[in-house]
């Protein structure tokens, strides 16, 4: 949306039928006739192809147009790819043509920015190819954004912003986030979006009194956003308020029925409870859910249940298969010795057999 605004260079005069059609274009797109702009400068090329300034502009008014197929094609036809205009306007457009977004684009874009940093249309499209999977550069990305955008551009700053915040919580930035969601609240208090945002963030933050302030409010949404359920139980078992706690597990865990951690989280509040076969029942669900990822804290989890429960022989499975992994790990350590020595006791071998991992 914002390739059209890019800056390229001017026309070099009239002394030629081509170049005065390419003024007559530049005109056009000076009171927004992008009809008039895209004809000029096509008769523009049609007389001399080789004018290399006529590409990226054209190209970005098809990009506004949402035409990026024609928008590629034609700076594909460029005599000059290597025009920083052109490179800029094919990598916007490249982002627009394939999905999943291709990772070339993000290269063509990168090369711009190291010769003009003050590209705002390449940091925005950067900031949003990134934010899954790079979060920290997306972050970057779309502050550089925000510091160079023209200012008739303003009037988008919100949505933008709250991307950035959106970047700087799947980074684990939880300082800026909170800032950056506090201006947002600041300005429109009756942002809801940002209001569960900035609750996410003083969660992440363990700011939990704060979160709670911010989420308690708002719980009629949570049917719609269930993750105000989850992060307020998570909040109410950092403080060991543990009935309020197990109560929004449960409602989350209802709505997120194939979500192992919402079975993680309320196994986790029901141990803390001593309600240690209730706890065992809900990790296991967790894992049966999710059996490829079962990750050394769920199956130590489970070791201390079994342990709690006089499983012995179970639990010293699980919990040498969680302590091979994390052998620094004293909890581990010391619950791996009191499983063997409560299996001496009994008189029963202290060797492990493996732990069942199937579902």
């Amino acid at each position: 949306m914002l390739a059209a605004h890019v800056a390229g260079a001017k026309s070099g005069g009239a002394s030629s039928p081509g170049q005065l059609l390419v003024e007559q274009g530049l005109a056009c797109l000076n009171t927004d006739d992008l009809t008039c702009a895209e004809r000029k400068f096509r008769e523009s090329l049609q007389l001399d192809p080789a004018m290399v300034i006529v590409y990226p502009k054209l190209a970005a008014i098809l990009y506004k147009q949402r035409r990026f197929d024609e928008a590629v094609a034609l700076l594909l036809r460029c005599p000059n790819r290597t025009d920083l205009d052109v490179r800029e306007q094919l990598g916007l457009a490249l982002f627009k043509t394939k999905t999943p977004q291709p990772t070339e684009a993000a290269g063509v874009l990168e090369g711009v920015l190291k010769e003009r940093p003050e590209s705002f249309a390449a940091h925005l499209q950067l900031g949003e190819y990134y934010l899954k999977t790079n979060p920290r550069r997306a972050a970057i990305a779309l502050q550089a954004y925000l510091d160079n955008r023209p200012s008739v551009l303003a009037g988008s700053d919100r949505q933008i912003v709250t991307l950035l915040g959106t970047a700087l919580i799947l980074a684990r930035d939880w300082p800026a986030a909170i800032r950056t969601f506090e201006n947002l609240v600041r300005t429109r208090p009756a942002d809801l979006g940002a209001k569960i945002s900035l609750a996410t963030a003083y969660t992440g933050a363990n700011s939990c009194d704060k979160a709670i302030a911010l989420y308690v409010p708002m719980l009629e949404e949570a049917p719609r956003q269930p993750s105000i359920y989850y992060n307020l139980a998570k909040c109410y078992y950092q403080l060991k308020q543990l009935d309020d706690a197990e109560r929004e597990a449960l409602h989350y865990s209802r709505i997120k029925t194939s979500d192992p951690k919402a079975h993680v989280l309320l196994a986790d509040v029901r141990r803390a409870q001593g309600r240690y076969g209730e706890a065992l029942a809900a990790y296991q669900e967790a894992r049966r859910l999710d059996p490829d990822k079962s990750s050394i804290a769920l199956i130590a989890r489970i070791g201390m249940c079994d342990l709690k429960l006089r499983n012995f022989k179970a639990a010293l499975a699980e919990l040498e298969a969680a302590g091979a992994l994390a052998p620094d790990d004293l909890e581990l350590r010391d619950a791996i010795a009191s499983a063997r020595k409560a299996l001496a006791a009994q008189g029963v071998s202290a060797t492990p057999s493996a732990p069942d991992m199937s579902p």
